[in-house]
C-alpha cells in the first residue's frame, strides 16, 4: 500500500498486532474501536492504487483478527441428562465433601468438574467418564476440599473428553452449601 500517512499506517498496524493479543478490536472500548476505524477510513481514502496483493493482505488479516469469533460456535446440547444428584447443603467442616450423581449420556467420552464458586471459581476436584451404546449410564462420586467460608456455590460441570477451542460446558448443575458454624 502507498501511502504518505506513516503516522496513521504505524496506528492501524500497531492496533491489528494489538488484536492479536488483546483481542481489542473484537471486544473493543469505545476509543480503540473508533480510533481503528477512522484511522483505517482515512487510510483508505488515501489510498492511491489498489493491488492483488493488498486485497489478500486484507482478507488474510481481516480471518486472522476475527479467528475468536469464527471459532467458537455455539455450545451442542448436552446428549442426555441428569438422573440422580445427592450432595449436602451443609457440611459441617470444608474437608471431603462429596457429590453423587449420574448420568444418561450419548456415547463418547466426557470430563466432569466439581468446582467452588464465590466471585471466582476453583476446581474441587474432577473425573473422567465414558459411555458406550450398551452402556449409556454413568454414576460416579466426586470428593474435595471446600473454601474456608461461610456459603458458597458449587457447580457440576460436564465438559467433552477431547480439548477443544470451546470452554462452555455441555451441561451445569449447581448449588449452595454452607458451612456449619
Amino acid at each position: 500500500m502507498r501511502t504518505k500517512d506513516a503516522l496513521g499506517t504505524a496506528l492501524l498496524a500497531g492496533l491489528i498486532v494489538a488484536t492479536t493479543n488483546d483481542n481489542t478490536l473484537l471486544v473493543p472500548s469505545p476509543f480503540f474501536a473508533e480510533l481503528f476505524w477512522i484511522t483505517a477510513g482515512v487510510q483508505l481514502t488515501r489510498l492511491q492504487a489498489w493491488q492483488p496483493g493488498q486485497a489478500i493482505t486484507a482478507a488474510g488479516l481481516l480471518a486472522a483478527v476475527s479467528f475468536p469469533v469464527w471459532a467458537t460456535r455455539p455450545p451442542t446440547p448436552l446428549p442426555g441428562e441428569l438422573l440422580f444428584f445427592r450432595a449436602a447443603a451443609e457440611a459441617e467442616t470444608p474437608r471431603d465433601y462429596d457429590t453423587y450423581s449420574r448420568w444418561q449420556l450419548a456415547p463418547g467420552e466426557y470430563r466432569v468438574l466439581l468446582r467452588s464458586c464465590t466471585e471466582s471459581c476453583t476446581i474441587i476436584s474432577t473425573a473422567t467418564l465414558a459411555t458406550t451404546a450398551e452402556q449409556p449410564v454413568a454414576s460416579f462420586k466426586l470428593s474435595g476440599d471446600l473454601r474456608q467460608i461461610p456459603e458458597q456455590r458449587l457447580e457440576l460441570q460436564v465438559y467433552p473428553g477431547q480439548s477443544s477451542v470451546q470452554v462452555t460446558p455441555l451441561a451445569t448443575h449447581s448449588w449452595k452449601v454452607r458451612l456449619k458454624p
